[in-house]
């Protein structure tokens, strides 16, 4: 027995020795990701006596180690090696189960029966970096069963060029057995930004055109290289500190804590590619955040010659308004996707997050209330007048701004056109891409996101 002890040793060390340089790069990597993490990585409860971080935690073996391996495809063995299928296909829509998914597995609550140690608390962009602690989850497979979600059916779809992808950046990694959230993240060096969100080397991220590195971890692609056009939103509560971590820090400075997450979401969210929504039953409106002719909250010059702190800026709230802040062209703010958008799921529509700019949604954002998650940023006329009855109205900022769009005459084309006495929801102007062509006669053709 010490001699087939002794013998296995000599294998393992020779291993070692010859193990190539690329592939000690990748171990490296590995632990250093929050799987591999040997305080907190990958650790199911199934495996007792396993190193947290082992890789056996998440492949079989042959299904030797406590698991199931799944039912061998084609007469091959099952892809990956993995303890459970990796994505149910047939699954279009949520809700999902546990089984759905093979990260859902870990990535629940010990309630929703997570197969990790103590489960994994996973809570949305609004809490993690926003600070708003009474978010409404804390699992990601909670996330992805809200009323608005990243639909893993159509990515998975979109990954494998079956749904209107005309680039295919994922076509080098992504196979009809992978996962659908490798499209956003690689599992093997993803890291645990929740545990240090001051710091974007810690970025769980990897572009889909770029799976094999992080994004976010160099300085050039957080959202402080946007050359001074990235205003952070206020931290929760505060008029004073901003995202990603509420520190009393100069604007610049918290930009360059946080990935440039606009070139990353763009990376599919593009002119270019055509993303059906199952859940939507249309394709997504395109993103053009970069040219001049894009949407306005992006690089595109503002339709009016307010400039950024000129006192005539006041249908915006603050730090929007007044701040010394311009963007490259000299006229606002670049404003970041997840300023108003959680990456998951959220309980409102269109994955708005629950919390923006330091203020919280007090009621459910849909296609008829859009104008809730507007007025964080835009003043309504509660605002503009200091009357509580102006919440959620906006005579103002149409009607009465010195940069307002709309003066007297022709009410009908928004104030009866959609069958009502007043103007109807924000969706139907308001939208990526959108104008307000809808209006007819009283249209300005102004970009109107």
């Amino acid at each position: 027995m010490m001699k087939v002890k002794m013998f296995n040793l000599l294998v393992l060390i020779t291993f070692l020795i010859f193990l190539p340089r690329v592939n000690a790069a990748n171990i490296g990597m590995y632990l250093k990701s929050a799987h591999g993490n040997a305080t907190y990585g990958v650790n199911r409860n199934s495996m007792s006596g396993y190193s947290i971080g082992n890789c056996d935690h998440c492949h079989e073996m042959h299904a030797s180690q406590n698991g199931v391996e799944p039912t061998p495809q084609n007469g091959s063995p099952s892809p990956f090696a993995l303890f459970a299928p990796n994505f149910n296909t047939a699954k279009t829509t949520n809700p999902y189960t546990l089984s759905d998914n093979y990260c859902f597995y870990c990535h629940s609550t010990t309630t929703d029966g997570s197969v990790q140690v103590g489960g994994i608390d996973n809570h949305n962009f609004s809490y993690t970096f926003g600070g708003y602690t009474s978010s409404s989850v804390t699992g990601i497979y909670q996330m992805f069963n809200q009323a608005s979600y990243h639909n893993l059916y159509d990515l998975h779809q979109f990954a494998l060029g079956n749904a209107g992808s005309t680039t295919l950046p994922f076509s080098t990694f992504y196979k009809q057995q992978s996962n659908p959230c490798d499209t956003c993240h690689n599992p093997h060096i993803v890291r645990a930004n929740k545990r240090n969100v001051s710091d974007p080397t810690y970025t769980p991220l990897s572009k889909p055109s770029d799976h094999n590195n992080l994004w976010g971890d160099d300085a050039n692609e957080t959202l402080a290289a946007l050359t001074n056009a990235y205003q952070p939103p206020y931290y929760y509560g505060s008029t004073t500190t901003f995202e990603p971590d509420g520190a009393a820090d100069t604007p610049s400075n918290q930009a360059a804590k946080m990935p440039d997450y606009i070139t990353y979401c763009t990376d599919c969210h593009n002119t270019v590619n055509k993303i059906y929504s199952t859940t939507l039953g249309r394709e997504l409106y395109e993103i053009d955040w970069f040219s001049d002719d894009g949407d306005k909250h992006g690089f595109r010059v503002a339709d009016s010659d307010v400039g950024v702190g000129d006192t005539n800026t006041a249908s915006l709230k603050r730090p929007y308004n007044g701040s010394p802040i311009a963007n490259a062209n000299g006229a606002g703010f670049v404003v970041s996707c997840m300023d108003c958008h959680e990456a998951h799921g959220s309980k409102h529509a269109y994955l708005i997050r629950e919390e923006v700019n330091g203020k919280v949604m007090e009621s459910i954002v849909n296609d008829y209330n859009l104008s809730e998650l507007c007025r964080k940023c835009h003043m309504d006329d509660e605002a503009a007048y200091g009357r509580a009855s102006g919440r959620n109205k906006w005579r103002y900022v149409h009607h009465r701004a010195p940069d307002a769009p709309y003066h007297g005459g022709g009410c009908g084309p928004c104030h009866g056109r959609f069958g009502g006495t007043g103007p109807d929801s924000c969706i139907k102007c308001h939208f990526h891409g959108g104008t307000d062509k809808v209006l007819g006669t009283m249209a300005t053709k102004r970009r109107t996101f």
